[in-house]
C-alpha cells in the first residue's frame, strides 16, 4: 500500500514540474529561515561560555590617538600708571592651532603592557588577529 503511494507521488511530481519546484522550494526556504531564527535566539539567549556574563567583558578593536598643537595668545593691555604706559599680558588664551587623529588595531605589545594586569579583573586574555 505504501509502495503505491509512492508510486503515484513520485508520477505526479515527474508531470508537474513547475508546481513541485514551486512546492519544494516553499518548504525549504521556510525550512531555513525557521532555522536561522532559532539558532540566533540561541545564540542571543542561550548559555554558551564565554558571553554568558556580556556585561563583564571588555572588547577593544581600535586604539585611537589625538595630537594637539596649542598655541599661546598673549592680550595686551596698556595701563598708564603716574604718567608712564605699563604693559599688562597676564590674560593669555589657548587655543588650538594643529590636531591629527590617528585610529588602528591595538598591537600585543600595547595590550600586554596596559591590560595584562588591571587591578579590578578577575581573568585576562589578550588575542590579536593578522599582523
Amino acid at each position: 500500500m505504501l509502495k503505491n503511494y509512492l508510486l503515484l507521488a513520485w508520477r505526479i511530481l515527474g508531470r508537474k514540474k513547475f508546481f513541485t519546484f514551486i512546492n519544494l522550494f516553499g518548504l525549504s526556504f521556510t525550512l531555513t529561515i525557521l532555522m536561522l531564527m532559532v539558532a540566533f535566539v540561541k545564540n542571543e539567549i542561550g548559555k554558551k561560555a564565554p558571553y554568558t556574563n556580556k556585561d563583564k567583558l571588555v572588547f577593544i578593536n581600535k586604539v585611537g590617538m589625538k595630537k594637539v598643537l596649542q598655541d599661546t595668545i598673549y592680550t595686551i593691555d596698556t595701563l598708564n600708571k603716574n604718567g608712564t604706559i605699563v604693559y599688562d599680558t597676564t590674560d593669555m588664551k589657548f587655543e588650538e592651532y594643529s590636531s591629527s587623529n590617528s585610529q588602528s588595531r591595538a598591537s600585543f605589545q600595547f595590550l600586554n603592557k596596559n591590560f595584562r594586569n588591571l587591578q579590578n579583573a578577575e581573568k585576562t586574555s589578550i588575542s590579536s588577529y593578522g599582523v
